[in-house]
């Protein structure tokens, strides 16, 4: 799981509200704990997929990128609001690659994710509706292997983490 930092996660909340679009999502808009992209499954909380997810994250050689959110996009299908990213993001999707290239050489089941954020779950049916925001950049430094905590509310707990290499360097000329 990628997991914005604190002034990140406060910078999308602050977003929200000001476009005030908080209302609008039902009382469903999600805490900051709860701000993440996956980048796998959900997988039962045993021992032997806890040692499996551990080798993945250690094996995992991927580098650090941005994210860049620049829109707010309710899907109008009593689902969601997500945050999004501007454009493709080759660098989130090589990153989700390798994690689920590691996934299946551990016998893990696996499934696309695209570059999105959910800010609200099951709000209920509405027109479809996209808003321009002023873009948030999120610095992706790290990935992190998390359990779900057990309240209401929950966010998540952090069981271990693995930095991500320095961004590639662009070519200056």
């Amino acid at each position: 799981m990628l997991r914005p930092p604190v002034d990140v996660g406060d910078e999308i909340i602050l977003c929200v509200h000001k476009e005030a679009l908080a209302d609008r999502m039902s009382g469903k808009f999600v805490t900051r704990a709860r701000l993440h992209q996956s980048v796998s499954l959900k997988f039962e909380d045993t021992e032997a997929n806890l040692a499996a997810l551990r080798r993945v994250g250690n094996r995992l050689s991927a580098h650090a990128f941005e994210f860049v959110y620049n829109r707010i996009r309710n899907g109008g299908d009593g689902g969601h609001w997500v945050l999004l990213p501007r454009g493709g993001v080759p660098q989130f999707q090589e990153v989700r690659d390798l994690v689920q290239a590691e996934l299946r050489c551990e016998g893990l089941d696996v499934v696309g994710h695209t570059a999105h954020m959910t800010l609200a779950y099951g709000v209920g049916a509405s027109p479809t509706e996209s808003f321009e925001i002023e873009p948030i950049v999120w610095p992706v430094t790290e990935i992190e292997l998390v359990r779900a905590g057990a309240q209401a509310e929950y966010g998540y707990d952090t069981l271990y983490r693995w930095p991500l290499k320095s961004p590639r360097q662009t070519a200056l000329f």
